[in-house]
């Protein structure tokens, strides 16, 4: 088995070990909602990990995640930056800022990950809303058990 397969094995483990632990204990685990929604949507968990490569604090699974890091940053980053102007946004506006409906899945699970960390305001998760496919209403409720 080569290096890269292990650490995909010990992944999966990791992300069973977890997704299980809150399904079975739920916030009495000591895992955010937020945490473990983005560890069983393999999403970079970016509001609670620390990757400062130079100061060798580096996630050993940094690689394996389907949405990275960088993605997070690119749309908090953006939406951060209108919301803090002012300029808030609908779904499909956002959507076609962020290349179209060929990333919508990723674009929702961005978004739900931050309405489960608390980040924005509820004007801007409103706004958000007002025009949005279904699909997207599920990103300001309640993190259910199916999604884990």
């Amino acid at each position: 088995m080569t290096n890269d397969l292990q650490l995909l094995a010990l992944y999966e483990n990791r992300k069973l070990m977890i997704t299980m632990n809150y399904r079975i204990h739920g916030d009495v685990c000591g895992f955010s909602p937020s945490y473990v929604y983005a560890i069983a949507n393999d999403l970079y968990p970016f509001f609670q990990s620390v990757h400062i490569p130079e100061e060798n604090l580096i996630d050993p699974y940094y690689d394996c995640y389907r949405i990275s890091e960088n993605d997070i940053s690119e749309v908090l980053n953006y939406i951060d930056e209108e919301w803090l102007e002012d300029r808030l946004y609908n779904f499909y506006e956002l959507e076609t800022h962020f290349d179209g409906r060929g990333e919508r899945g990723k674009l929702i699970t961005i978004l739900r990950y931050a309405y489960l960390d608390e980040r924005f305001d509820e004007v801007l998760w409103s706004k958000m809303m007002e025009w949005a496919p279904s699909e997207a209403k599920s990103i300001v409720r309640d993190l259910a058990e199916w999604e884990i």
